[in-house]
């Protein structure tokens, strides 16, 4: 398995290393880059053919659009404060939260760790 080193935040030089297997993007994004190049952050170019086949491009990190990925992903839902749940996945890297731990996901917004239960990751949604 590859692994990648990242920062924990653009700001702060602090690292983690960071398993690379099954690589996860947003449907929206895959769909929107249909036919293009893009680059998974931190990681790679890989092409998205109209039919959506992914094929590796380069390592050279080009002018095209960087997109966010998961890899491994977990199962999460987050409380959204009108009152209803959104589900997702998340790093696996969520497991290390400690109850009332606040993250950034990026695109996404701030949430607090509240809870793991059998089949998700509970967060409450702080604010964007």
């Amino acid at each position: 398995m590859r692994e990648v080193e990242i920062t924990v935040h653009p700001d702060k030089k602090e690292t983690r290393m960071l398993p690379v297997e099954n690589i996860f993007i947003d449907e929206i994004d895959f769909k929107k880059n249909k036919g293009k190049e893009i680059r998974l952050l931190h990681l790679f170019n890989v092409r998205i053919d109209k039919t959506g086949k992914v094929e590796f491009t380069s390592e050279q990190n080009k002018d095209i659009p960087k997109l966010n990925w998961v890899s491994n992903p977990v199962n999460c839902k987050i409380l959204m404060d009108n009152g209803k749940w959104i589900s997702g996945i998340a790093d696996p890297g969520i497991a290390e939260l400690k109850v009332g731990d606040i993250i950034q996901f990026e695109r996404f917004g701030f949430c607090r760790f509240d809870a793991k239960n059998k089949h998700n990751y509970e967060f409450w949604f702080t604010h964007r």
